[in-house]
């Protein structure tokens, strides 16, 4: 009986054993993209790159990234790739920097591409930002709001590229394709500035989101002569408000573990990934688990006042020595002036046996008792063995001085 007990109960354990890691497998999430690149091939590495880490994703595709905004917002969605938005929206936060999102301004006006700045490039011309609602789309009207673009109402701003040619681009997104440039022939390259002002560092102070960015001479060798100044957004790993703190922080090291594996799919992202989250900079906030992982690195309370906490005990070991050196100097000062009284009773000893006023030498006597009585209530003296011998001469010799008295 107690046999068949036993094995009962090892058959359990055994099938605990078994159904234990189904059990702690991580949920699968759901991971939306838009099909502006590169999103959706570094998403599907990203889904990849998850799996080995023992996370499941399972893709999920938008036509906009507008509705994959809604999408993650109402929480149809755990994660999604999208740009940083221009401002804050309920539900959603921020995971890990992925890679920058570049304008580029492109144009085949003749005087802009010979010194012309945007505004002229744009002006009275047909320009295609993107669909409407897109992040090349909102990027326009920001540029306009703030004087480097004209206003809406001057210049045609096309729905599509396709029938009527635009004059000028605003292509928001990954770096070009050998492709894409191919089909740019006769276009070239903007910067947002002209006759050596950066008109970017502007834009990214009125809009936070944006970013300063510089495409160095040699990426687009066809497009333009010279370094170009523009700006960028961050791609963003969002994920829903929900999303546990653990999944949130495994997703964050599982990106920056990464960089290099992402940096192949992207080159940019070896730049976005280890970009810092600036809090000033951002829209949207962190989420617990990616801002633990953040902040696994960053000094604790005592490394970062290390050196504050330093000059305080320096400064405390200093005191302490200054007054115990003013303590052992009032404590000499004491002792000196017992010594003094001390001296003063054994002249009057010596006086004693060679004197005949045995009473004038015990009032002296006691005088000097009085005083060092006094000195030990103003001053606190503690007793110590100059006063103990102080005190015992002092008796002696009013003995003396009594039997002198008495002697014939």
């Amino acid at each position: 009986m107690i046999m068949a007990s036993r094995l009962l109960v090892g058959m359990a354990v055994a099938c605990l054993l078994l159904l234990l890691p189904a059990c702690t497998d991580s949920p699968e999430l759901t991971l939306g993209v838009s099909p502006t690149e590169p999103a959706p091939a570094i998403a599907a590495r990203l889904e990849s790159i998850a799996k080995r880490s023992g996370l499941q994703l399972t893709l999920v595709s938008y036509p906009t990234e507008s509705e994959l905004t809604t999408a993650l917002a109402q929480g149809d969605l755990d994660l999604a790739v999208l740009e940083q938005p221009p401002g804050p929206v309920p539900g959603m936060g921020i995971i890990a920097s992925l890679y920058p999102s570049v304008l580029h301004v492109l144009t085949r006006v003749e005087a802009a591409c010979t010194g012309a700045s945007v505004y002229d490039s744009l002006l009275g011309q047909a320009v295609f930002a993107g669909n409407v609602g897109s992040a090349g789309s909102r990027l326009l009207n920001e540029l306009s709001e703030i004087g480097i673009a004209p206003q809406t109402g001057e210049m045609r701003v096309l729905t599509s590229a396709f029938g009527e040619t635009p004059d000028t681009f605003l292509i928001f997104g990954g770096l070009l394709s050998r492709d894409a440039r191919s089909r740019l022939q006769g276009y070239c390259l903007l910067p947002l500035g002209q006759a050596g002002r950066s008109l970017a560092g502007g834009a990214a102070f009125r809009f936070p989101h944006l970013e300063r960015f510089t495409l160095p001479d040699g990426v687009y060798p066809e497009l333009a002569s010279s370094d170009v100044t523009t700006l960028a957004v961050r791609t963003l790993l969002l994920g829903h408000s929900s999303l546990p703190e653990a999944v949130a922080f495994d997703l964050a090291q599982v990106i920056s573990d990464s960089s290099a594996e992402l940096g192949e799919v992207y080159p940019l992202a070896r730049v976005g990934v280890f970009a810092p989250l600036d809090p000033a900079r951002l829209s949207l906030p962190v989420l617990p688990g990616a801002q633990r992982y953040q902040d696994k690195d960053s000094p604790g309370l005592l490394e970062r006042y290390a050196e504050v906490l330093a000059l305080v005990v320096t400064i405390g070991i200093a005191l302490s020595s200054a007054l115990v050196a003013w303590l052992r100097v009032r404590r000499q000062a004491r002792k000196d002036r017992l010594d003094v009284y001390f001296k003063r009773l054994l002249e009057l000893r010596s006086e004693l046996a060679v004197s005949t006023q045995a009473e004038e030498v015990a009032a002296q006597v006691r005088s000097l008792q009085a005083t060092v009585t006094q000195l030990l209530v103003d001053e606190r003296i503690e007793p110590d063995a100059s006063l103990v011998a102080f005190i015992s001469l002092s008796g002696e010799v009013l003995r003396e001085a009594e039997d002198s008295r008495r002697a014939p």
